[in-house]
């Protein structure tokens, strides 16, 4: 629309949705003369609808651009925990404390000792001062494609019932009559459990194929031991 000062004639040319339905205050540059510029119903009709078209426009050009926003957003958060779930073998590796975190979400994990063998147990017998004390040595190997973390080893020393705890006689006698009932004959070595203990390594992982040997630190000697075992 034009406009045209009151005061000097001077003529300008704006857009009518800059005036408004309401009308506003506007000056003259060449004169300064101030003075209220209304539209007629036409123009004001006009400037409604122009303000809603503009309006409308950008709620438009927002509405497009949210749900691309949040696709994308949606897409990565996807993709992120998808490369988390399957990594997650070798998160445990690393960290063995989320094993449980991936359990309660439903995702198993293999076997963190999957691939690792304990090799070449030999009770070493010594003697410190007036006590007589036993060594385990042995290797650890590492067969599997992933870096393991060394669990805590678990030695088990078996020998007659006779001088066993009472817990390990009633699990000995426990055992016997299970394998009674399944098979009908007993198929243990009639053995009871009368110490074990847990040893941790100093290191804490082992690489793919590599292999550790391993030496306990001196344990009292076990009265009436027949068997030692090293387990996970």
């Amino acid at each position: 629309m034009i406009l045209t000062c009151p005061s000097c004639q001077k003529r300008y040319m704006i857009e009518s949705r800059e005036i408004g339905s309401k009308g506003r205050l506007v000056r003259c540059v060449a004169c300064r003369h101030t003075w209220q510029q209304k539209l007629d119903e036409d123009m004001s009709a006009l400037a409604d609808l122009t303000a809603d078209f503009f309006s409308e426009k950008e709620n438009i050009a927002v509405s497009k651009r949210h749900p691309a926003i949040w696709i994308l957003m949606t897409a990565g958060i996807i993709l992120l925990l998808g490369s988390f779930l399957m990594a997650r073998n070798t998160i445990v590796s690393h960290w063995p404390s989320t094993e449980k975190f991936f359990s309660r979400i439903g995702f198993s994990v293999s076997n963190h000792t999957e691939g690792l063998q304990i090799e070449n147990i030999a009770p070493v017998q010594l003697t410190q001062g007036m006590d007589s004390m036993i060594v385990l040595k042995g290797d650890l190997v590492n067969t599997s494609s992933l870096i393991r973390t060394i669990p805590t080893l678990h030695i088990i020393v078996k020998g007659d019932c006779k001088g066993a705890p009472l817990t390990s006689q009633l699990k000995m006698q426990l055992k016997q009559t299970l394998a009674k009932m399944v098979k009908g004959s007993g198929t243990n070595d009639g053995l009871c459990t009368l110490e074990e203990w847990d040893y941790n390594l100093s290191e804490s992982r082992l690489f793919p194929s590599e292999r550790l040997s391993f030496e306990t630190t001196p344990h009292a000697m076990v009265e009436g031991a027949k068997d030692i075992t090293v387990e996970f």
